[in-house]
């Protein structure tokens, strides 16, 4: 035995309104009222400030960080961890001194051998 419902009860559901087959047209909705709001000048862009000169790496400067990621041994992701946590310092700033220690050590090393280092660009 077939049951059969007299209306949909989707039709009911904002969701669903006119997307099932028998279901009633949906109905027009009102736009919703839009507050106007003047725009005021900000005081601030208006006047032009000298832009201070900048040393070429601030190490404070968040455009200066690019995300990144790399595999590396457990082991060693521990051992960087716990000094990290060790010494209270955040592990972004731990792993950039220890490339610059790292990497300052290499390019002594290639300047020593009259090699020099290649860009990667």
């Amino acid at each position: 035995m077939a049951f059969k419902l007299e209306q949909n009860p989707l039709d009911k559901n904002p969701l669903f309104a006119g997307t099932q087959q028998g279901s009633a047209k949906p109905e027009k909705q009102q736009p919703a009222k839009q507050k106007k709001t003047a725009a005021k000048p900000d005081p601030k862009k208006a006047k032009a400030k000298p832009v201070p000169e900048t040393p070429a790496i601030d190490k404070n400067d968040p455009e200066n960080f690019q995300r990144a990621t790399f595999i590396v041994r457990k082991d060693l992701l521990d051992l960087l961890k716990d000094y990290a946590y060790t010494e209270r310092r955040e592990i972004k700033d731990v792993i950039n001194e220890i490339l610059e220690k790292g990497l300052g050590d290499v390019l002594k090393a290639y300047q020593k051998d009259g090699r020099e280092m290649l860009s990667h660009r």
